[in-house]
Formats: structure tokens, sequence, C-alpha cells
């Protein structure tokens, strides 16, 4: 069964936000993701590290997100958020 990743308790735009786990330069944390197509806000308690490739995982089972694919620019692992 899978479980909804909307945080409503955190917002961010003003909406519930999409709650990840995020592991970054040896620190793992929690990121919080506008739920607004198109915005790049988002709320984090680790620091997010320019270039360095951050690891997704759900916040209820902890399985990685990342995907097969790659992305087109840099090469780093695509996150799907689709079930």
């Amino acid at each position: 069964m899978w479980q909804s990743l909307m945080d409503e308790e955190y917002k961010v735009d003003g909406e519930p936000s999409i709650k990840l786990i995020i592991e970054i330069g040896g620190k793992s944390g929690t990121l919080r993701l506008s739920s607004i197509y198109g915005s790049f806000n988002y709320l984090a308690d680790t620091e997010l590290i320019a270039n360095e490739v951050t690891k997704f995982y759900c916040p209820h089972c902890r399985e990685n997100l990342a995907t097969s694919d790659a992305c087109n620019t840099c090469g780093a692992p695509m996150v799907s958020f689709v079930a």
C-alpha cells in the first residue's frame, strides 16, 4: 500500500509540501518541496550543496526514489513521484 508524500503540517508557497528524506554530502535530513507546478521553493533542515548529487527517499518506508533514468544535463539519477 502506498502512502502520500504530501505534508499538510509544513506548507511551502501556502500549500501542503512534498516531504522527502534526503542524503547529501554524508548528511541526511528532510526536504519539503513546493507542490505548486513550476515553483522551485523548498524548506530543508540540512544544507543543499551545489553540484552534489542528492539521494531522495520515501519518508514512510525509506525506499530510494531514484529511477534508472539519468539527467540529460548532468547525468545524475532522476527521481519519480509517480506510483
